[in-house]
C-alpha cells in the first residue's frame, strides 16, 4: 500500500445502527453552490457512537486516504463522518489526542488532524502555523508529497462557487464547506479547519460549541509481521489422506464399496479398496474429500497428488473438483499398473480457483463389476509458480521423482529424516509496516535460536526466506556446523519457525514435527571366528548388504596392513585370503587378526574378525624382484644348488605374470629335479606386462 491509496475499512455506528458513508459530505443546513441540496453527514445527537469492523456492504465502509508521513502509517478520512459534534465531546471521549481502537484486528490510534495553534498573519485564507501542521502539509499538500493532489488557486481563494465543490482536490478530501476539528488549542478557543477553503483557519470556535466536524484519523501502531512457511511441506488434507479410516471420505454411488487393505498398502496400516458390486456395467466413479476450500489461497498454486495401484480396472488416478456440484473438475494421469503404487496427480492454478465454490479432492476408477483397485496417500501441497510449471514437464518433476519431491505427509505420522536427508525450511513472511527489519528465525526441540534471514519490509511484498539443513550422523547441521545435539531416535522432534520486526512484534510460531532414523551400518554376513592354529591362508566367503541401500567400501587387511580395500556390491560374494607374499611374513606362533571393514558413503561402519595363529611346518622362500620380460616368457630353466634333507618334500613355482594383483603359480618342480626347462601354459596377462618370479617350499617328508 502506498501514499494516496483509498482504503476502505471499518463502519461508523451510531448506538447499535450501522451508518453509510454519506454521499453529500457537507454542511446538513446549507446547500453550498453548485450541490443538489442539504449534506447527508449523520448529526450527532448524544448517543454512543465508535468505529466498528468493516462491514460487508460497500456502502457502509469509511473511506480512507493512505499516507505514509515519516515513517508513520495515516489513514485519514476523506470526508468528515459525523456532524454537530463539540471538541469537548471529542475530548472526554478521546478522540482529540488519539485512544487505541483495533479494526478488523489491527490495531491503531485514533485521534484528529493537527491544524496549527495560529493563523499566518491576519488572514484566515492564508493557513495555519506553525506550517508542520498535519493539516497543510497533508491535506493543502504544502509538503509536496507524492500521490496527493496539490489545489488550485481557486482551491485557496476566499470565493466559494461550484468549481470549489467539482474541483479534484475537493473530491478527494471533501473540505468544501465541512468544517473539521483539529488537535489544537489556542488562547481565542479550538482550530477548526476547511469549509470555505481548502486552507481556510480559524481558532474561535468554542470547544463546546456543536459546529465542527469529525474527520477521523487512524495512525497504524505497529503489526506484527505474519509467515506462512510451505517447507516442510504441510498437506492440507492432514490425517484425512492417510487412508486409515473410510468414513472420512463420500462415495459417488451406492454401487461403489470402500474397504481397508492391509496386504496392498503405501503408507501406514491400510490403504483404501476401491471397488464395483451391483452396478452390472462398466462405469467411472469415485470417492471424495471434504471440503478444503477455506484452505487456500486462491491466488497460489497447488498439487493435488495419490499413490494408486490398479487391480484389474480399466484405470485408478487422482481427480480435483471446484464446484460443489461436481461440474467443474480436473481429472489427473490414468493408472493401469497392476504391479505397484504410482503416482496420479492434478495441478491448480489462480485461474482453476477463481470461481471455485468448492474443493475437494477424488480417488476414482473406471471400472466394472467386481474390479478394483488400490489408494494410499492422498495430499495436497502449495508449490511456487516455478515449480507448478515444472510439474509434468521438467522430468525431476514426473513419475516416481515427482511423488519423491512431494511426499505423503501426515500429522500423525511425522517425516521421518534418514541419514543424508535434506530438510528444507522455507517460506515468506509478510510485514505491513513499511521500514521494519525483519528477521525470521528458527529453533529445534527448544534449543538454540538461529537466523534465517533478515530484510526491510516495503509494507507490501512478502519476504521470501530457505534454509536447508542436512541430517548427519545423528544431527542436523546447517552446512558443517550443526544445529542441534545428537536427536533421539524414535521420538518426536519439533521444529518451531516464526518471524521478529524491529519494533517488538512477533509472528505466531510455525511448528512442523519429525522424527529420525539412525544409519545403520552394512551388515557383514557370517560372525566373528579364532581359526586356530593354520599351515595355509584361510579362504573366507562373505556377502555384505546395506538396508537403507548405501554406498559402502570395503577393506580387507591383517594385523591392521590392508590387503585390499574395494567399493562393494551389495550381496555380492568375496573371498576374503591372505596373498602369498603376506602370509610368509606373518611371525609363526603369535595370534593375527585378519579383518573385513564395511563402510557406507556416510562413515557408518561394521567389521568382521578373524583370529588365529600361524604355525609352519616347512621353509618358503619367494624372490622378491620381478625378472623382466618384454614379451610373454614361454619358457624359463631354474636349477637349484645346496642340500636338501632326505624325505623332505620340494616345491617349486613360477609364474610369468608376476605384475598382476594375482599371478598365475604353476608348479615346475619335476623340471627342476630333472634339469630341463619348463614350459609356462599361463598365456594372459592382465596388468599387460611380463615378469618371472619363483617360490620354493622345502616340508617334511610324510
Amino acid at each position: 500500500m502506498a501514499t494516496g491509496d483509498l482504503i476502505k475499512l471499518g463502519t461508523l455506528y451510531l448506538g447499535s445502527t450501522k451508518r453509510e458513508r454519506p454521499t453529500r459530505p457537507w454542511d446538513i443546513n446549507v446547500t453550498p453552490p453548485g450541490a443538489p441540496g442539504l449534506g447527508n453527514i449523520p448529526p450527532y445527537m448524544n448517543q454512543t457512537f465508535y468505529i466498528g469492523d468493516t462491514d460487508f456492504h460497500d456502502a457502509y465502509k469509511i473511506q480512507w486516504r493512505e499516507v505514509n508521513d515519516n515513517g508513520k502509517r495515516l489513514l485519514i478520512s476523506d470526508r468528515v463522518i459525523l456532524w454537530g459534534i463539540t471538541w469537548d465531546t471529542l475530548n472526554s471521549l478521546d478522540l482529540v489526542f488519539g485512544k487505541n481502537v483495533t479494526i478488523d484486528g489491527q490495531q491503531y490510534i485514533l485521534r484528529l488532524l493537527t491544524g496549527g495553534t495560529s493563523k499566518r498573519g491576519s488572514d484566515n485564507y492564508a493557513g495555519g502555523s506553525p506550517t508542520s501542521n498535519e493539516w497543510d502539509r497533508i491535506i493543502v499538500n504544502e509538503a509536496g508529497i507524492s500521490g496527493l493532489p496539490v489545489p488550485t488557486s481557486s482551491d485557496l481563494d476566499n470565493t466559494q462557487n461550484n468549481s470549489d465543490l467539482n474541483s479534484t482536490h475537493n473530491q478527494y478530501w471533501n473540505w468544501f464547506y465541512a468544517h473539521t476539528w483539529g488537535q489544537d488549542a489556542t488562547a481565542s478557543g479550538r482550530v477548526i479547519r476547511g469549509y470555505n477553503s481548502a486552507r481556510y483557519y480559524d481558532d474561535t470556535a468554542k470547544s463546546s460549541q456543536a459546529i465542527g466536524g469529525w474527520r477521523p484519523v487512524l495512525e497504524a501502531l505497529n503489526t506484527s509481521p505474519t509467515l506462512k512457511l510451505t517447507s516442510p511441506m504441510e498437506n492440507l488434507l492432514g490425517a484425512d489422506g492417510n487412508c486409515e479410516d473410510t468414513s472420512k471420505w463420500t462415495k459417488s454411488s451406492v454401487y461403489i464399496s470402500l474397504t481397508l487393505d492391509s496386504n496392498n498398502k503405501k503408507y501406514g496400516n491400510n490403504s483404501i479398496r476401491y471397488s464395483i458390486s451391483g452396478y452390472g456395467s462398466k462405469a467411472t466413479g469415485g470417492f471424495w474429500s471434504r471440503d478444503l476450500l477455506s484452505l487456500v489461497d486462491k491466488s497460489q498454486y497447488y498439487v493435488a497428488l495419490v499413490d494408486a495401484k490398479n487391480g484389474n480396472a480399466d484405470s485408478a488416478f487422482c481427480k480435483v473438483s471446484f464446484r460443489a456440484d461436481g461440474s467443474v473438475y480436473k481429472d489427473g494421469n490414468k493408472l493401469t499398473d497392476s504391479t505397484k503404487f504410482n503416482i496420479s496427480y492434478v495441478k491448480i492454478s489462480p485461474t482453476d480457483l477463481a470461481a471455485a465454490n468448492a474443493l475437494t479432492v477424488w480417488g476414482v476408477a473406471t471400472a466394472d463389476e467386481g474390479e478394483y483397485a488400490y489408494f494410499d496417500g492422498f495430499r495436497i501441497y502449495q508449490v511456487s509458480q516455478d515449480t507448478f510449471n515444472k510439474i509434468g514437464v521438467d522430468p525431476e518433476y514426473t513419475g516416481e521423482k515427482l511423488g519423491q519431491k512431494f511426499p505423503f505427509t501426515d500429522p500423525t505420522i511425522n517425516l521421518t529424516l534418514t541419514e543424508g536427508n535434506t530438510y528444507v525450511i522455507a517460506g515468506s513472511t509478510t510485514d505491513t509496516n513499511n521500514g521494519n527489519v525483519v528477521t525470521v528465525k528458527y529453533k529445534i526441540d527448544g534449543g538454540t535460536v538461529y537466523n534465517i534471514t533478515a530484510s526491510v519490509s516495503n509494507g507490501t511484498a512478502p519476504i521470501n526466506f530457505s534454509k536447508t539443513l542436512t541430517y548427519l550422523n545423528n544431527r542436523l547441521y546447517d552446512g558443517s556446523n550443526p544445529v542441534t545435539p545428537i536427536l533421539a531416535e524414535g521420538v518426536t522432534h519439533t521444529l518451531t519457525v516464526w518471524s521478529e520486526d524491529d519494533q517488538g512484534g512477533k509472528s505466531p510460531d510455525t511448528t512442523r514435527n519429525f522424527t529420525v532414523l539412525y544409519n545403520q551400518p552394512p551388515q557383514i554376513s557370517g560372525s566373528d571366528q579364532d581359526l586356530g592354529t593354520i599351515t595355509t591362508p584361510p579362504s573366507i566367503q562373505y556377502t555384505i548388504t546395506d538396508v537403507e541401500g548405501y554406498s559402502f567400501t570395503i577393506t580387507e587387511a591383517i594385523d591392521g596392513n590392508t590387503i585390499r580395500s574395494f567399493s562393494g556390491t551389495d550381496g555380492k560374494q568375496e573371498t576374503l585370503t591372505i596373498p602369498h607374499d603376506m602370509w610368509i611374513k606373518l611371525q609363526p606362533g603369535v595370534t593375527h587378526q585378519l579383518t573385513i571393514t564395511a563402510t557406507d558413503q556416510y562413515n557408518a561402519s561394521s567389521k568382521r574378525t578373524f583370529t588365529f595363529k600361524r604355525a609352519v611346518d616347512g621353509i618358503e622362500l619367494a624372490t622378491t624382484a620381478i625378472l623382466p620380460a618384454d614379451a610373454q616368457p614361454t619358457r624359463t630353466i631354474f636349477s637349484l644348488n645346496g642340500y636338501i634333507p632326505d624325505g623332505s618334500v620340494l616345491n617349486i613355482q613360477v609364474c610369468n605374470n608376476a605384475h598382476d594383483t594375482t599371478p598365475t603359480w604353476e608348479d615346475m618342480t619335476q623340471s627342476v629335479i630333472n634339469g630341463r626347462p619348463y614350459v609356462f601354459t599361463n598365456t594372459t596377462s592382465t596388468s599387460g606386462q611380463w615378469g618371472i618370479r619363483f617360490k620354493i617350499r622345502i616340508m617334511p617328508g610324510g
